[in-house]
């Protein structure tokens, strides 16, 4: 409804006048009035479920005073749901279904060379990786994929500094894989060189 000129509009928080208001519904002269007046109605005080301590809450879906507290709450009940027997057994079950697929068994592979060393490379990047080639960088052997002989390794070793970075890893089979240990790509293949 169009107000008529002559009549005039004032701030419900301020008592100024509301210059150019399009329809009489229209309480507050500026934005800083109207966030006031939501401060005043519906901010309110909670209990944080996690550490405890009181926060302002302007999302009435809001529990937690931050992300970490939030973390930590969906850590504990994510372990508490899997510590009931009738969901671990469903959890077991999921997972040895999963390993035998595809996508399965290259999550738990990443999952792996994370827990040794986080970040460097992406899910992505390691599928990219893992698809490119099915011959051994060392020795050039035709592996297969989704078996023991096709592994993921780092050509500097993460105890000699060695990243995730894409490219300091390559396919290598069982043989070399577990022949090179400690030695960086050149050493081995130096010494790989020699014996042959």
């Amino acid at each position: 409804m169009k107000y008529k000129p002559s009549e005039r509009l004032f701030c419900i928080i301020c008592g100024k006048e509301i210059i150019g208001a399009g329809n009489r519904l229209k309480k507050f002269c500026s934005y800083e009035c109207q966030y006031e007046h939501i401060k005043n109605t519906r901010i309110k005080y909670r209990t944080c479920r996690t550490c405890g301590k009181e926060f302002k809450v302007t999302n009435h879906y809001r529990f937690f005073c931050s992300d970490n507290c939030k973390d930590v709450m969906n850590k504990i009940n994510i372990s508490n749901h899997y510590q009931k027997p009738e969901n671990k057994e469903k959890h077991k079950k999921y997972t040895n279904e999963m390993r035998h697929t595809e996508e399965g068994y290259l999550k738990a592979l990443y999952s792996r060379m994370m827990n040794r060393l986080n970040g460097g490379i992406t899910f992505e990047e390691l599928k990219t990786l893992y698809y490119s080639t099915n011959k051994c960088y060392y020795c050039g052997k035709e592996v297969k994929s989704f078996t023991v002989d096709k592994q993921i390794e780092h050509k500097i070793p993460i105890s000699k500094g060695g990243t995730n970075n894409i490219k300091n890893l390559v396919i290598s089979c069982k043989a070399c894989n577990s022949g090179k240990r400690e030695k960086t790509d050149a050493e081995y293949l130096r010494g790989h060189n020699e014996n042959n």
